[in-house]
C-alpha cells in the first residue's frame, strides 16, 4: 500500500513539475514576443516595420 501511495505521489509530483516548466516557458515565450513587437526600449525590437509586421504575425 505504501509503495502504491509512493508511486502515486511520485507521478503527482513529477505532473506539477512539467506543468509548471509549461508555464514558465510560456511566459519567456510571451515576454521574448513583447521584446521584438512592442517594446521599444528592448535591444531586441524590430524597428524594420515590414519585418516586424511579419514577425510579430
Amino acid at each position: 500500500m505504501q509503495v502504491a501511495l509512493r508511486c502515486v505521489a511520485a507521478v503527482l509530483g513529477f505532473g506539477i513539475l512539467i506543468s509548471a516548466g509549461l508555464v514558465v516557458k510560456g511566459l519567456l515565450d510571451a515576454n521574448e514576443r513583447i521584446d521584438r513587437c512592442a517594446d521599444e526600449t528592448s535591444g531586441k525590437y524590430i524597428f524594420d516595420d515590414e519585418a516586424r509586421a511579419t514577425a510579430c504575425k
